[in-house]
């Protein structure tokens, strides 16, 4: 059997918004970590906001999530925020993405005040796989998918005058938009 018989297990989700947004949010589950050999993995019963953050280094729960599901501290460690660095609590948690996908033992540094959301998923999550924001139509929307399966590379697309302009305003490209795109 070669590598291309044996089929990939593609774990994704995507998030649709109604309107343009300036956070990218999705519910997610923490729980205590379990073991990665589990062959069975269920999921907690208790649901979280997370916002994904390209900004942040590692991901972050709240006290209020570490509370809820009952985890301790593994010890304290040091973060750069915006303003100021800070000695926070650690935790090792097991994160549930919105499909379901597991992963397991996470170390998490604990979150100040995030405006309304339980968790800060950071580039330790995200550039385990593949993400994408889009904005087709005013409508802001983002997919994530683990393993990455390719590189996207939008700079080799070019759109043509004859296409419909993509920001949805129903003229032409070149009646449109292409006047404000520079291309490198």
């Amino acid at each position: 059997m070669s590598l291309k018989d044996i089929p990939v297990l593609q774990n994704s989700f995507s998030v649709d918004y109604h309107c343009r947004v300036f956070e990218l949010r999705s519910p997610i589950g923490v729980d205590l970590p379990v073991n990665q050999n589990m062959e069975t993995i269920t999921g907690p019963e208790q649901k979280f906001t997370a916002i994904w953050d390209t900004g942040a280094t590692g991901c972050s729960i709240t006290k209020h999530v570490a509370d809820s599901i009952g985890v301790a501290p593994i010890g304290l460690v040091r973060v750069g925020g915006v303003h100021d660095i800070q000695q926070v609590n650690a935790y090792l948690v097991s994160l549930y993405l919105p499909n379901r996908f597991c992963f397991a033992e996470v170390q998490v540094t604990e979150l100040g005040d995030c405006a309304g959301c339980d968790v800060l998923i950071g580039m330790d999550i995200i550039g385990k796989g593949d993400f994408t924001v889009n904005s087709l139509g005013g409508k802001t929307s983002f997919t994530f998918r683990i393993p990455s399966l390719y590189k996207n590379n939008y700079a080799k697309f070019r759109l043509k005058d004859n296409m419909p302009c993509p920001c949805g305003s129903g003229n032409m490209y070149k009646n449109c938009c292409k006047k404000y795109i520079i291309y490198p």
